[in-house]
C-alpha cells in the first residue's frame, strides 16, 4: 500500500495485491485530483515493482471517469475487459 500525503492528511492510496499482481485500489480525494497525485502513486509503485513480473493488471475503474481512464492510458495500460451492471428489482 503506497499513501499521498499532505501535509499530515492522506490524499491518496494505491493498494497492490501481489497474489494476483493487481492493483486493487487507486484512489484520490477529490480536492487533490489533476494535481499529479495519482501519477506520483503509480509511477511509486512501478519503481517499486519486482522486474520479474511482467504484467499490472488494475480493475474497477469507473468507465466515466475520463480522466483516470486518460492517465491509465498514459502510464501504458489498456482496456482488455469491460464489465456489465446487473440490476434486479424485488
Amino acid at each position: 500500500m503506497l499513501g499521498a500525503f499532505h501535509s499530515d492528511r492522506c490524499v491518496g492510496t494505491l493498494v497492490y495485491y501481489p497474489l494476483l499482481n493487481w492493483i486493487v485500489n487507486l484512489v484520490v480525494d477529490r480536492d487533490y485530483r489533476r494535481r499529479g497525485v495519482a501519477a506520483s502513486l503509480l509511477n511509486e509503485f512501478i519503481a517499486r515493482w519486482r522486474p520479474d513480473q511482467d504484467t499490472i493488471r488494475l480493475n474497477n475503474i469507473d468507465h466515466s471517469d475520463t480522466a483516470m481512464i486518460r492517465l491509465l492510458e498514459q502510464a501504458g495500460f489498456h482496456r482488455f475487459t469491460s464489465q456489465y451492471e446487473m440490476e434486479l428489482n424485488l
